[in-house]
């Protein structure tokens, strides 16, 4: 996830994406202008997709879930939209068992599949009739197929059923559904999903209904506003509901149903917050879904339902910005779309700057503060990790040969946070909210460039000021421009003051913590120096439980510092933590420590052997570069 490389510069050319001196695209088709003529679009490089020939608007997904066989057998109806004079279909197909092709009277349509691109799959092209408006694709999944974790009864919290969800970022939707997977290429999409009738499904759209045929529980879903194909979501499983709000509820696992609807209670509030500060929610509900414990991410912004893991489930709202931050994804990322995954900071930026602010209208400055605090630590040791004068942290730079999977880290989402932020200090605040509110309105259900963007500031604002801001340097130059907004925090300051007093030996019971909530506890412990002794960890996990803490982010924290100084009363609680929940970004880091010393390798690839089969694709692929695939 770490690794990044560059665009080849035809592939930018083409793209319209980070480079100065690119063409921008031209904007999609919105929703309503469904059967509107193809215009001319930029090429995705991650993508086969040629929309400038034919284009997918709308999906109609008839899916057979089968848990016996670990697959799902489906018809995918592709309402298109030609240029004049094509005669291609280029669609995304990756580990896909294509039966047939045939359009909306039945007539079978020839088709080829192109060469297996490792990151990209197959293009699979079908030829068209000028008169072709619907290519229909029969198909069903292969084990290969990276969007989908099948999971065991074993493998959930219930322990008694299976269950099944996908997760489609960045490019993995063709994995099982054959269509145009690129952001830029926005459809809607309505289902039928059929499951074993003791299971139910849910998915990031509107539930119309359900029914039970005969072994089987029918469910429909409609989705009329325009997504990108990475936000079509399924999960089937022993799922229930719980009402949070007029438009706001949890599904979950029944065992984990009741603290999950309470760690959630503030959802309807943080919508209401959101909606005073940019403009209406356009998607009806909003609903989370508790996953088991091996989903990768702590959240991933699904329209109408986002996914959570359930380490976000603290028992005191103390973790509760990742559901802000999934929220705040409805206005950016989910309403306006980066066009290219070149362009992802886009997305991540412009939703963690939303976070922060939903945080303070919510929980208040210090609250807001502290948790920019740790962004902004964050993103200096991405910095310090990847080198000042490193390319790789740039905002908007070219990433083509790179799964877009693995060049995600600190830089869009804390350094494109930080440049709003210098943007709002220094354009004002209410200016900046009127800017960034007209800016979701006038470009709702479309995609968005870096450029385009950055000439929408410059209309706004003015050229002159926007280069006394170093605008160009924020967005194409790697590093971080001088006029980052410090992040000032008294809270931050007592934390600090109080953790370097530990560090030199003064008791805990001798240091002002006593009204520190579990967050300042984190920043506490980033704050220590990476060498204690035992006397010192036994003395942290004493206070405050860390060894059992069901906060992940204290825990995780703590077993940090444990791997680092061998710290071996640990061990036992890293090994549950590890073996008992998939986060990547939680994950990671332990096996990453362990693999670097004589006193942690044999434990991490014991404990590996034992986890891998329990993680998600995503995640055992990055952590077999680190271990070594058993």
């Amino acid at each position: 996830m770490r690794t990044i490389s560059m665009f080849a510069l035809l592939s930018l050319a083409l793209s319209g994406g980070c480079a100065q001196s690119a063409p921008a695209p031209d904007e999609w088709q919105k929703p309503e202008s469904l059967f509107a003529p193809v215009r001319p679009a930029a090429l995705d490089p991650h993508s086969h997709a040629r929309p400038e020939l034919a284009r997918v608007r709308h999906l109609s997904w008839d899916a057979r879930v089968d848990f016996s066989r670990r697959r799902i057998e489906a018809v995918a109806d592709l309402t298109i939209a030609q240029s004049p004079g094509a005669t291609e279909l280029h669609l995304d197909a990756r580990d896909l068992d294509i039966r047939n092709v045939y359009d909306q009277a039945g007539i079978a349509l020839s088709y080829h599949l192109g060469p297996d691109h490792p990151m990209m799959g197959r293009d699979l092209v079908v030829r068209l009739r000028s008169d072709t408006d619907h290519v229909i694709v029969r198909y069903r999944t292969t084990e290969g197929a990276q969007a989908l974790q099948w999971l065991t009864p074993a493998q959930t919290v219930g322990k008694k059923l299976p269950y099944l969800f996908t997760q489609g970022q960045a490019i993995l939707t063709r994995t099982y559904i054959p269509l145009q997977d690129s952001p830029g290429v926005r459809i809607t999409y309505d289902a039928t999903v059929r499951v074993p009738k003791t299971l139910a499904a849910v998915m990031s759209a509107e539930h119309k209904g359900d029914r039970v045929d005969g072994d089987e529980r029918v469910f429909t879903f409609a989705m009329p506003e325009a997504i990108p194909p990475y936000l079509i979501a399924l999960a089937v499983g022993d799922i229930a509901f719980q009402e949070l709000g007029p438009r706001t509820g949890v599904y979950a696992e029944p065992g984990v149903l009741p603290a999950a609807a309470a760690e959630f209670a503030d959802v309807e509030n943080m919508m209401t917050a959101v909606e005073e500060l940019y403009g209406p929610y356009r998607w009806g509900r909003y609903d989370i879904l508790v996953l088991p414990p091996s989903f990768p991410f702590g959240g991933m912004e699904n329209p109408r339902l986002t996914f959570l893991s359930p380490t976000t489930i603290a028992g005191d709202k103390s973790l509760t910005s990742v559901v802000a931050h999934e929220l705040a994804h409805s206005w950016s990322g989910n309403l306006v779309t980066n066009a290219a995954w070149a362009d992802f900071w886009l997305n991540e930026g412009f939703t963690t700057y939303i976070e922060n602010r939903i945080l303070e209208k919510i929980y208040g400055k210090r609250r807001a503060k502290l948790v920019e605090s740790i962004g902004r630590r964050d993103l200096l040791e991405e910095l310090d990790d990847l080198g000042r004068d490193n390319p790789a942290t740039a905002l908007c730079r070219p990433i083509d040969d790179e799964n877009p999977d693995d060049s995600i880290n600190s830089i869009p989402y804390d350094k494109g946070s930080a440049f709003l932020r210098m943007l709002e200090v220094n354009l004002g605040r209410e200016k900046f909210d009127a800017f960034l509110r007209t800016y979701f309105d006038d470009n709702a259900f479309s995609s968005m460039t870096t450029k385009k963007f950055s000439a929408r500031l410059e209309k706004s604002f003015g050229a002159d000021k926007l280069d006394a801001l170093q605008v160009n340097s924020w967005l194409y130059r790697p590093g971080l421009p001088d006029n980052v907004p410090a992040v000032e925090s008294d809270t931050l300051t007592q934390i600090k003051t109080a953790a370097g007093a530990f560090a030199k030996g003064q008791p805990l019971a001798q240091l002002s913590t006593q009204d520190f909530s579990s967050l300042e506890w984190v920043l506490f412990m980033r704050a220590l120096p990476r060498s204690l002794d035992t006397q010192k960890l036994a003395a942290l996990d004493q206070k405050l439980q860390l060894s059992t803490t069901k906060n992940s982010e204290l825990r995780f924290e703590f077993l940090k510092l444990a791997v680092a100084n061998h710290y071996d009363p640990a061990v036992p609680s890293l090994e549950q933590f590890v073996t008992s929940q998939g986060r990547r970004r939680l994950v990671r880091p332990m096996y990453d420590g362990l693999m670097k010393s004589d006193w942690g390798r044999d434990k991490a690839q014991r404990i590996y052997r034992t986890a891998r089969a329990s993680y998600h694709p995503l995640t055992q692929e990055t952590l077999d570069g680190i271990v070594g695939e058993p």
